[in-house]
C-alpha cells in the first residue's frame, strides 16, 4: 500500500452539501478546526483521486465518521447516516429552526 486511499467521492460531496458548504467554505472550517485539509485536497477527494491516509483521517474527523465509511469500496451511506454525521454542524451553520421538516 502506498499510503493513499480512494474515497467515496459521491458520499464526500453529499456530506459537504448536507452542511450547505462550498468546497472553499469547508476548507476554511477545516483550518478553523486545525485540520490540515486544503481546498485542493477536498477537490482531489471529491473527484475520486487518491488522497493520503492523513487527509482521509482528517476528513473522517471533520464529518465525524470512520475512515472506513469514507472509503470508495464501501457501500454508499444511507441518508440517516449522512444526517447523523452532519447534525453536529447544523446548529452552527443554519439559523435556528432552519433545515427542519
Amino acid at each position: 500500500m502506498n499510503g493513499r486511499l480512494i474515497l467515496n467521492s459521491k458520499l464526500l460531496k453529499k456530506l459537504r452539501q448536507a452542511l450547505y458548504l462550498s468546497q472553499e467554505e469547508m476548507a476554511d472550517m477545516c483550518a478553523q478546526q486545525h485540520l490540515q485539509i486544503s481546498l485542493s485536497s477536498i477537490k482531489r477527494a471529491e473527484t475520486g483521486f487518491p488522497v493520503r491516509y492523513r487527509i482521509a483521517r482528517e476528513l473522517a474527523q471533520f464529518f465525524q465518521v470512520s475512515v472506513n465509511t469514507l472509503q470508495a469500496d464501501n457501500l454508499p451511506a444511507v441518508p440517516a447516516q449522512i444526517q447523523a454525521a452532519t447534525d453536529p454542524y447544523r446548529s452552527a451553520i443554519l439559523p435556528e429552526g432552519a433545515g427542519t421538516d
